[in-house]
């Protein structure tokens, strides 16, 4: 019997183990600047990137934007997940949740209503940046972890949406030699379920764009008060 559970116990640590190395090596290409292709540009100079992640089935995005708003206006937007219902006006399809703080993490939880599908929502955890750290991210937390009580009573309440178990995002300000900074967003989701990669591919892409445009202009309200 013993020897069983070390077993388990053992099975168990390896699966953490090696979901824990995905999630870094996903986190790692994300932040990194390299192989991103270029495929799309508006005119109010918002660049939209593609990436495809080792052993992922769908593809990255990335959009970027110049701007002199100061960084940590941007991360102060970025940052206030209590506030996302007002920051994040583009949004329309989404509903935001603040679950707690913790030091320089937060949790939030967002509900993402898909017409003539099943909806989605996740539980997630947000470290912020910090003055040595010129990017913040957000993992998913596990529905059968710390949270799996408040993710079943969520679902319960409504209309039982799929929870989304893979995926994860990164805030970036890089400052630039000409007193300007390049404000990015990237993310990796996959929202599990019947849906089509091209309708997936497109949501996860507009939704970024709008994303950076409310962070952008939140951010630009605040240099002007």
């Amino acid at each position: 019997m013993k020897d069983k559970i070390l077993i388990t116990i053992s099975i168990l640590l390896i699966a953490f183990h090696l979901t824990s190395g995905d999630q870094n090596s996903a986190l790692t290409s994300l932040i990194n600047n390299t192989d991103w292709e270029l495929i799309y540009e508006f005119e109010d100079s918002v660049k939209v990137y593609t990436k495809k992640l080792p052993d992922k089935g769908l593809k990255a995005y990335r959009v970027s934007k110049f701007t002199n708003i100061d960084r940590e206006k941007l991360f102060k937007v970025f940052e206030d997940v209590k506030n996302y219902e007002q920051i994040l006006t583009s949004a329309t399809k989404m509903d935001f949740g603040f679950i707690r703080a913790e030091q320089d993490t937060l949790y939030g939880h967002q509900h993402i209503n898909i017409p003539l599908a099943k909806d989605r929502h996740y539980v997630y955890k947000l470290i912020k940046h910090s003055p040595t750290k010129s990017y913040a991210h957000w993992i998913l937390m596990d529905k059968e972890g710390a949270f799996s009580e408040f993710i079943q009573n969520k679902a319960d309440t409504s209309g039982s949406p799929i929870y989304i178990e893979e995926g994860l995002g990164v805030f970036q300000v890089q400052e630039l030699r000409d007193n300007s900074r390049r404000v990015s967003y990237s993310l990796y989701m996959d929202p599990g379920g019947w849906l089509p990669n091209f309708l997936i591919n497109k949501s996860n892409r507009k939704g970024l764009v709008g994303m950076l445009r409310d962070v952008v202009r939140e951010a630009k309200k605040l240099e002007q008060q």
